[in-house]
């Protein structure tokens, strides 16, 4: 359904060549955001469903803990799990942190003016996203080389989960930031913050790891 105001025009159309629904206009998402039909959990669907069936017991510490992303759950989960690590990026604790994270961008500024190749994403963005994530999340001495060679490990299983060899290493890649995470010494870590089992904390932390800190080409 259209209007001739497109201020205002609520759409629900299907895209062939997206593959995909596209809904726009403020009723018409609200409809589509309160449908108990749709759902957030499409890892199934979007992913395990490309990669051999074979391997899914191989991988079965990858799947399970990314099933457990709260990006990907609805309802309570969703929430409570959102909520429990809620108060890291609170504006009071932002405000708190805000003369480290100067510190840490002019840190790297001026590395990044005394570099001999300038670039900008592996010398400088990279590296500051990865120590201002490690600090927003309570885990110090992040790598940023590490931070990146994980997330990468990530994107590359999402992007091609068809892939065996982007499964396994999608797999140790969580593994080696779990590791990371659970041995991080600050009380206030996400680690810590996070709600749930062992399994559910590790899905958590890993998720807002990788979302903190995945390749700028992502």
């Amino acid at each position: 359904m259209t209007t001739d105001d497109t201020s205002t025009a609520s759409t629900v159309q299907y895209y062939d060549e997206l593959g995909c629904w596209v809904v726009w206009g403020r009723q018409a998402a609200q409809a589509a955001l309160e449908d108990p039909h749709l759902s957030s959990e499409t890892l199934e669907a979007a992913n395990l469903s490309y990669l051999p069936t074979d391997m899914h017991e191989e991988c079965s510490h990858l799947i399970e803990t990314m099933r457990r992303w709260f990006v990907l759950l609805d309802g309570s989960r969703h929430t409570t799990a959102r909520r429990a690590v809620q108060p890291l990026f609170s504006p009071r604790r932002i405000r708190r942190l805000e003369e480290t994270i100067e510190v840490i961008v002019d840190e790297e500024l001026d590395a990044y003016a005394a570099s001999e190749s300038h670039d900008a994403v592996a010398e400088l963005a990279d590296r500051i996203s990865a120590r201002t994530i490690g600090l927003l999340l309570g885990l110090p001495g992040s790598d940023h080389l590490s931070l990146h060679r994980w997330a990468k490990a990530l994107t590359d299983f999402l992007g091609t989960s068809y892939r065996r060899d982007c499964a396994v290493g999608a797999q140790d890649a969580l593994r080696e930031m779990g590791e990371f995470i659970k041995n991080a010494p600050d009380e206030d870590s996400i680690w810590s913050r996070a709600s749930g089992s062992e399994w559910d904390r590790l899905a958590t932390s890993s998720m807002v790891m990788f979302g903190g800190s995945r390749p700028r080409s992502a």
